[in-house]
């Protein structure tokens, strides 16, 4: 007969491989249009449990620009910027893209200050989900392109690669 620790042991280990199984994740495509009405999502949270989803990009002058809004995960502990509305932070309601398009410079507020690019290169941008406390639970890096990457840009001219019937 097994004791009590043992027990209590092999519960512990198996509620540790549980949760690192169940570990909350972030989603956006890697690659996309800047233009893409894609909503981020954040998967694996407690039911109803409070959350908040970051982005930040630096612009060409050096310049951090960033969006937070919180959220509260559904039923299935699920948030999806395109079908759930954002409770707080940097805008509110439903809008997919609200977390790229309500970015704004630390500290300023919005309209002071314009995006800074140079030619057509693409945003890296970083997207975190955080916890009620401000804890990071996950991140990543996605690439918005301004450009497709089937057009070419020859002296100012954009030139589509695609064949013409």
């Amino acid at each position: 007969m097994q004791s009590w620790r043992s027990v209590m042991a092999a519960l512990l280990v198996a509620f540790v491989v549980c949760t690192r199984a169940l570990a909350q994740t972030v989603s956006y495509p890697p690659a996309s249009s800047i233009d893409s009405a894609l909503g981020i999502r954040a998967e694996s949270l407690s039911p109803g449990a409070s959350v908040a989803l970051r982005t930040a990009v630096v612009d060409s002058d050096g310049r951090l620009w960033t969006a937070r809004a919180e959220f509260r995960a559904d039923g299935t502990g699920t948030v999806d910027t395109g079908s759930d509305p954002s409770l707080d932070g940097s805008y509110r309601g439903v809008e997919a893209t609200g977390l790229f398009n309500q970015m704004r410079i630390v500290g300023y507020s919005a309209g002071q200050h314009r995006f800074a690019m140079s030619g057509l290169s693409s945003l890296v941008t970083t997207i975190a989900l955080e916890d009620s406390a401000g804890g990071v639970l996950d991140s990543l890096v996605v690439e918005r392109f301004f450009v497709g990457q089937d057009v070419e840009i020859n002296s100012g001219i954009m030139v589509l690669d695609a064949a013409w019937a």
